[in-house]
């Protein structure tokens, strides 16, 4: 039982995984904020290209 007490209490001190969490959070958080960049850009991009056609006599 001693045993296995200092295993639990060991195992409840070890922080070793909780970098490896904040990674994947932070890679997270980055993907979702590129792929709101390149949406936005991507409906800037489609709305300015579509101001170039239809001035330049497209449909």
């Amino acid at each position: 039982m001693d045993q296995y007490l200092r295993f639990v209490c060991k195992f409840w001190q070890d922080q070793t995984g909780l970098s490896v969490v904040e990674y994947v959070i932070a890679a997270a958080f980055l993907v979702a904020a590129i792929t709101t960049v390149f949406l936005a850009w991507q409906i800037g991009l489609s709305n300015t290209l579509s101001d170039v056609i239809s001035s330049a006599g497209g449909n």
